[in-house]
């Protein structure tokens, strides 16, 4: 039925410049939250074995033995903790595979849940000169867009890319009415074109993986140019991503409907809720 409520959600990333002692820091509560969860799974299957029950014991069990765990921000390992439970949840749903212990390369990151900012003022938000984390401070950051000021704070994710860039998403909820349907009377078909700039960037890629291939592996040239490989990896995905934006918006704003054969899954999803908040459909 047109006309109601609904609740939507968005994400705006936001790239982040910490000093050299914050960095230190969002490091330590990426390694803590990754030492946290392969401490807690390895207990519940300890626990398993010896009384056939599943347990799973909480972060401050372990903050005697792991002093640092104190250092860091405390939701933050909540979350771990409450990851690892839907996990295990979800495997005796038949929905996923037993949880698997993480190693010292996987992703760099962590989510905190926010709470009301009045009640607690060190939550996650947004400042003049970026954004400030529990623990961490306030971290400069590109604020290249702002939320609007009805909408709620959901959670926040920090990660770390393989580049060595920092980055924190954001994600916020609020209420819309649920739009009007409109009579399809212009149909869009959408492209799988690529920006200029992707093939030139793709070379250059290729050229460096080439070089990094005649390195020797542990050498400070290699980490050094595996580095700046990882750095042109996320730039590349960074110009896919802006193109996507770009030509989703364009062709959202332009037809009552569009058709979205055979492109990129990137562009896929940005035209479909695009077009969805505007009471368009799209049609693959």
């Amino acid at each position: 039925m047109s006309g109601g409520k609904l609740t939507r959600n968005t994400t705006i990333k936001y790239r982040l410049y910490p000093s050299p002692e914050q960095a230190a820091l969002l490091d330590k509560t990426f390694a803590s939250c990754r030492w946290l969860w392969n401490a807690i799974l390895a207990d519940e299957q300890e626990f398993f074995a010896a009384t056939d029950k599943h347990y799973l014991p909480t972060p401050a069990r372990y903050k005697k033995e792991a002093p640092f765990l104190k250092e860091v921000d405390s939701q933050a390992l909540v979350t771990v903790h409450q990851t690892l439970r839907r996990a295990f949840q979800d495997f005796f749903d038949g929905k996923s595979g037993y949880p698997r212990f993480k190693p010292r390369y996987s992703r760099d990151a962590y989510t905190v849940y926010c709470q009301h900012y009045d009640a607690y003022p060190d939550s996650v938000r947004l400042t003049d000169e970026g954004v400030r984390l529990p623990k961490v401070g306030n971290v400069r950051a590109r604020l290249h867009r702002k939320p609007l000021h009805w909408w709620t704070t959901v959670a926040a994710t920090v990660s770390k890319s393989q580049s060595g860039n920092y980055y924190c998403s954001i994600l916020y909820s609020y209420d819309a009415k649920e739009p009007e349907p409109v009579e399809a009377n212009r149909v869009g078909e959408a492209e799988a074109n690529e920006p200029a700039t992707l093939a030139k960037a793709e070379a250059r890629l290729a050229a460096m993986e080439q070089k990094l291939s005649r390195m020797t592996q542990g050498s400070k040239n290699y980490e050094r140019q595996r580095k700046k490989l990882a750095a042109q990896r996320e730039h590349i995905a960074n110009i896919k991503s802006d193109h996507a934006h770009k030509e989703s918006r364009k062709l959202a704003d332009a037809y009552d409907a569009v058709r979205a054969d055979g492109t990129d899954s990137r562009l896929r999803e940005n035209l479909r809720y695009k077009l969805e908040r505007q009471g368009k459909t799209l049609i693959e």
